[in-house]
């Protein structure tokens, strides 16, 4: 269990990192990200999440959207982790970009259902969520072929 928070951790990082080069170069394509877990929708990745949990911790520390945007990642990919592993049902991937965007897929299903409820979003919300996990773990993917090391 310790090894799987520390790698959830470790692909948060990454994750995070990736989320906010995407979400700026599509900036640059004057297309914007909306958020899933608001009104309209386009990714689960976002720092609801973080915010929910540091307010359960009664709002301590003053953190940046960063922090939001870490611990929102690190979160759907542990729990992604977990239900990918304990639901044999669901199809994991057979590349390790298809295994991650599923991950992503599956950890933000319980944080919408607790978020959000029951409402089912619209077809479009669910196929944009699926693009932009799929655009996430391609370019997770790429960043990590660069052998980029953390401090």
């Amino acid at each position: 269990m310790k090894g799987d928070i520390m790698k959830a951790v470790k692909t948060g990082a990454w994750i995070t990192l990736t989320v906010l080069i995407l979400n700026w170069i599509l900036s640059l394509a004057n297309v914007s990200v909306k958020q899933i877990f608001g009104i309209t929708a386009t990714t689960g990745i976002t720092t609801t999440i973080g915010n929910k949990v540091v307010s359960i911790l009664q709002n301590l520390v003053t953190f940046e959207s960063i922090v939001y945007l870490f611990i929102s990642a690190t979160l759907i990919i542990y729990v992604g982790a977990f239900i990918k592993d304990k639901v044999k049902m669901l199809p994991s991937g057979k590349t390790e970009w298809s295994r991650l965007a599923l991950t992503l897929l599956y950890g933000t299903v319980p944080f919408y259902l607790l978020l959000v409820g029951f409402k089912l979003p619209g077809m479009g919300t669910l196929v944009g969520l699926a693009v932009y996990y799929a655009a996430v773990a391609l370019s997770f993917g790429l960043v990590k072929q660069l052998k980029i090391k953390l401090i």
